[in-house]
């Protein structure tokens, strides 16, 4: 059975001539991205992630992919642990994501 999962297919097509790594600095705009992003950009970069594993299959019989840890408020990444092209996918992800996230709460508040 094969999925689609267009997201990440626009997202990997925009990224999949990247080859470096993502600089320290966008490192650290990435995590405070992420601490940023509402529940469903929580959600959709957890399905990006585990849809890359897939992808590629990087499974090694772990439930739980990239060294990643279970937490009470849901999951926890090491960035460094990631591959270099998911890292580029999440980036470009987050910064799409939030804008989006701008977008709607100016639709959604009063003008003066």
């Amino acid at each position: 059975m094969s999925f689609s999962f267009p997201l990440y297919d626009n997202l990997n097509q925009q990224t999949e001539n990247i080859t470096e790594t993502l600089t320290p600095d966008e490192k650290s705009i990435l995590s405070d991205n992420i601490k940023d992003i509402d529940n469903d950009g929580h959600k959709m970069i957890y399905a990006l992630i585990r849809y890359f594993q897939m992808k590629h299959l990087q499974n090694n019989g772990v439930e739980l992919p990239y060294s990643s840890k279970k937490q009470k408020s849901g999951y926890k990444f090491d960035i460094d642990c990631l591959p270099h092209q998911l890292q580029q996918i999440l980036f470009l992800f987050s910064k799409i994501h939030l804008k989006k996230m701008k977008e709607d709460e100016n639709m959604h508040t009063p003008q003066k």
